[in-house]
C-alpha cells in the first residue's frame, strides 16, 4: 500500500499489488482520486491564486513568494485536512508576516 507521505500517514492512496502505482498516481484508484487531483492542482495555480485561497498567516504573508506557502500536505495535517491551512513550520513571528 502506498500512502502519500509522514504528514498524511491516515490517507490511504492504493495498493500497488492490486495496480500499477501509475494508474493509482493519475487517479484510477475511486478511493484517492478527489486527494490526489487536489494535490496536483496545486502546481496548476499561481502564487497569488494559492494565496488567496489559504487561511492563517499564509494568507496574508508578505514572504509567500520566498517560501510558496509552504508544505501543504503538512499544512493539511495540522489543519485537520484542510490543503489550504498555514504550514505549523513557519517560524515567522505575526509582526514579520504583515505586508
Amino acid at each position: 500500500m502506498i500512502r502519500h507521505n509522514q504528514f498524511w500517514q491516515n490517507v490511504l492512496l492504493g495498493n500497488v499489488k492490486q495496480m500499477p502505482f501509475s494508474h493509482i498516481w493519475d487517479g484510477g484508484n475511486p478511493g484517492s482520486a478527489d486527494i490526489l487531483a487536489s494535490i496536483r492542482s496545486i502546481g496548476l495555480l499561481s502564487l497569488e491564486q494559492r494565496q488567496a485561497r489559504m487561511s492563517g498567516p499564509c494568507a496574508a504573508c508578505k514572504w509567500i513568494s520566498i517560501c510558496g506557502g509552504g508544505f501543504r500536505t503538512r499544512a493539511a495535517f495540522a489543519n485537520y485536512g484542510n490543503l489550504w491551512g498555514s504550514d505549523p513550520a513557519c517560524y515567522l513571528r505575526p509582526e514579520e508576516i504583515r505586508a
